[in-house]
């Protein structure tokens, strides 16, 4: 068994009382997002599970730096993000759902104020990001990107020609910290 099947195995049991984040986080998208409106999802990434949950829910719409993003296939619309300006009108989404993704931003006030532009009056901004506290971030935080770039995804068993890790900066990663940057912007 390798290290990793193991560590699973240990620490990701669900009859030990480990419950599916992901499941959560769809539950909680299930139940704050208002059904069938236009939702932006920030960070989609390639196709994957949470897009296509999200794209039951309402006409998905995404924007990510990547232009691999364009081949998620629960899309209605892929917008490539350049600089820090959303390219949408203001008032026109009402959701806004980022996965994973507050992590890599380094200008979190920017990112917020750029939500709220976007986002019709009273629409949810719901967001996942890794606990600044777990492993993976304290190990991320404190060495440098060119060992992630190295090291991640041959840790991860992922393959040769996978995209390299993209940087992060956990400055919104915290709930000390998501709200001090809500309230700056």
């Amino acid at each position: 068994m390798s290290w990793q099947q193991e560590y699973h195995r240990r620490f990701y049991d669900r009859s030990r009382g480990w419950v599916d984040g992901t499941r959560e986080f769809h539950d909680l998208c299930q139940e704050l997002l208002p059904h069938g409106g236009p939702i932006l999802e920030i960070g989609p990434g390639p196709s994957n599970r949470t897009s296509r949950f999200l794209a039951g829910l309402g006409d998905l719409h995404g924007l990510d730096p990547d232009p691999a993003a364009s081949a998620n296939d629960a899309l209605a619309s892929a917008a490539l993000l350049e600089g820090e300006r959303f390219p949408f009108e203001d008032l026109s989404f009402g959701a806004c759902v980022s996965n994973f993704v507050l992590e890599h931003v380094a200008d979190p006030v920017r990112h917020l104020l750029e939500v709220r532009r976007v986002l019709r009056p009273g629409a949810p901004y719901i967001f996942r990001t890794p606990n600044l506290f777990h492993y993976v971030a304290l190990v991320a935080k404190v060495t440098p990107h060119r060992f992630h770039v190295r090291m991640a995804n041959r840790l991860r068993k992922l393959s040769e020609d996978s995209h390299d890790p993209y940087p992060t900066f956990y400055r919104c990663n915290s709930r000390r910290a998501a709200r001090s940057q809500a309230l700056a912007a």
